[in-house]
């Protein structure tokens, strides 16, 4: 998720997340009558996603495809993940190494190249 403000600005460091972390670090919480309910559509939104963007496409036409690393990093990373599940790949890696290569990837450490060789290796045609 990515938080901006109107006009999909980004939010500044100082100015906009430091209110935030000081209310989240003091755990000052008000109490609420009516709690919500936490439902995890995030998979059914990502395949969505992925079928509409492929809607807008001809796919029997398009060649192999190159995985570009751009400012939605993670997003792009996750949409990759999506994609090659829906194309008949799995991907697997253990936990702390995708978190660490999340990182890399957000921190700019990881070259494009990088990225394409780690989801090579982390994927597996599904028979």
């Amino acid at each position: 998720m990515k938080i901006v403000k109107s006009g999909s600005r980004p939010l500044d460091d100082g100015e906009d997340f430091q209110p935030i972390k000081k209310l989240a670090s003091s755990q000052d919480w008000q109490e609420v009558a009516n709690t919500g309910t936490l439902r995890d559509v995030s998979t059914v939104a990502r395949e969505r996603y992925v079928d509409r963007v492929l809607s807008l496409l001809e796919v029997e036409n398009l060649k192999p495809l190159r995985i570009v690393v751009n400012s939605g990093k993670r997003t792009a990373f996750v949409t990759s993940v999506t994609f090659l599940r829906l194309n008949g790949w799995r991907f697997i890696t253990e936990p702390a190494d995708g978190i660490a290569f999340m990182e890399n990837l957000a921190s700019d450490v990881v070259s494009e190249e990088q990225f394409k060789n780690w989801l090579k290796r982390s994927s597996t045609q599904i028979k």
